[in-house]
């Protein structure tokens, strides 16, 4: 690809992302807020950018990698008032509904192209460029933008429209949230009956509770290793972004909230930058 790509945001996420880029050859050029996540790809080859407004005046394709929808809507706002016409956004963090189509309405104003892409598969999956990416958008600048999302992901879905890419990635996180929720009750509860949770990873591993959070999670509990990119105040995010959108279009959503109720109080104890398979601990202190 002869354009000139920008990444914004590079965290867990975004830094292994921009650092797969550049291992299969694309020019970067990069830029964080934070210096120490910005140099860090920067060792591996990116071109540092000194501003926002320096990425959206050179490039011809910006991805972003960011925390929350607020930032998200800043850092788009800047971009599409000095980027070319003709020039793409690609939003890879999840997103609100809401201003994901707010975005994209503003970008087209301004003739510039807009896809939500956001993804599944946590630090571990960006690193290793298994990621699973759901876009929306036009399905042109989608295949446009093809080249790039192969280097980031394994399975890669085009959704439909502007904002499709996020609803779908909201399913997703409602069962992740549930699945943390679940397990930590459910080996809670095994433990509390004098159950060796090394018992209960080899038998429920084998049966039809397992789930990806459960195999995930149970090695970390038995660990105690809550130390992983992934963090309870991300996950508590994206179910609050659920429950939101379920009460924009009057969805109930009660196992949901009792899913951001449990993450509320994991984060209320300290454990808010933890994996979120620490949610056992707030079990513990129940007793």
């Amino acid at each position: 690809m002869d354009k000139r790509i920008g990444f914004i945001g590079l965290g867990a996420m975004g830094g292994n992302m921009a650092k797969n880029l550049l291992k299969k050859g694309f020019k970067l050029l990069v830029y964080d807020v934070r210096e120490s996540a910005l140099k860090e790809v920067v060792k591996e080859g990116g071109d540092e950018a000194n501003s926002i407004k320096e990425v959206a005046e050179s490039c011809d394709i910006v991805l972003l990698s960011l925390p929350t929808s607020e930032v998200v809507r800043e850092v788009c706002l800047e971009l599409i008032k000095n980027m070319k016409k003709g020039a793409i956004i690609i939003d890879m963090s999840t997103t609100d509904i809401a201003i994901t189509e707010e975005i994209g309405l503003k970008a087209r104003e301004k003739g510039i192209e807009f896809l939500d892409a956001p993804v599944s598969g946590g630090p571990e999956g960006a690193k290793a460029a298994t990621l699973t990416i759901m876009v929306g958008g036009k399905r042109e600048i989608f295949e446009e933008c093809y080249e790039i999302f192969k280097v980031l992901g394994k399975e890669i879905y085009y959704i439909g429209d502007v904002g499709s890419g996020q609803k779908i990635k909201l399913v997703n996180q409602i069962l992740v949230g549930i699945h943390f929720a679940a397990t930590a009750e459910a080996v809670f509860f095994g433990k509390s009956l004098g159950l060796d949770p090394r018992l209960i990873f080899e038998v429920i591993s084998k049966s039809a509770g397992n789930s990806f959070i459960f195999s995930k999670s149970l090695p970390q509990i038995i660990k105690e290793d809550y130390n992983t990119g992934w963090k309870v105040r991300l996950t508590h995010k994206d179910l609050w972004l659920a429950l939101k959108a379920g009460e924009k279009y009057n969805i109930p959503l009660p196992l949901s909230s009792l899913a951001a109720n449990l993450h509320n109080s994991a984060m209320a104890k300290g454990f808010k930058d933890l994996d979120p398979a620490c949610l056992i601990k707030v079990f513990e202190a129940m007793v």
